[in-house]
């Protein structure tokens, strides 16, 4: 056990205790295991109380309602790539389970494969209200 961490905590994470963000492992799943890899994803809460979850490479699953209740993320970062990890279709899916208003979308567009879009999750999302999805160029910030 790493000293200042909780042991048990979701997705065989801990929780530091320690001053700045706190970061939480929480479960990922993939369609194919790659290698040795663990899938797994985090919730970073800032000093503000604002809560981001990155998703990692991951599909939607059901237990995004979990994470949602658990530790009601204000934004999600969410693969839409659509080859090794969910599209726009699974990540407005997952929009729907986490219940965030505000997602980043990511791992798409970098090679061939990777076909999803920020255009298609904005497509398949406008009934969602009140959610804005930041589709960042690489390097840039969100203010």
């Amino acid at each position: 056990r790493r000293p200042g961490s909780d042991p048990g905590q979701e997705g065989g994470g801990a929780r530091l205790r320690q001053p700045g963000p706190r970061p939480r492992a929480v479960a990922a799943r993939l369609r194919r295991r790659r290698g040795d890899r663990s899938p797994g994803g985090f919730v970073v809460e800032l000093e503000t109380g604002y809560r981001i979850y990155h998703a990692g490479d991951t599909q939607a699953f059901g237990d995004m309602a979990l994470i949602r209740e658990l530790h009601r993320p204000d934004l999600a970062m969410l693969p839409i790539g659509g080859h090794y990890t969910m599209g726009p279709r699974e990540a407005a899916k997952a929009i729907r389970l986490l219940e965030v208003k505000h997602v980043i979308p990511m791992h798409y567009g970098t090679f061939p494969p990777l076909t999803g879009t920020p255009e298609a999750l904005r497509e398949l999302t406008q009934d969602v209200a009140n959610l804005t999805i930041h589709a960042l160029k690489p390097g840039e910030a969100l203010a």
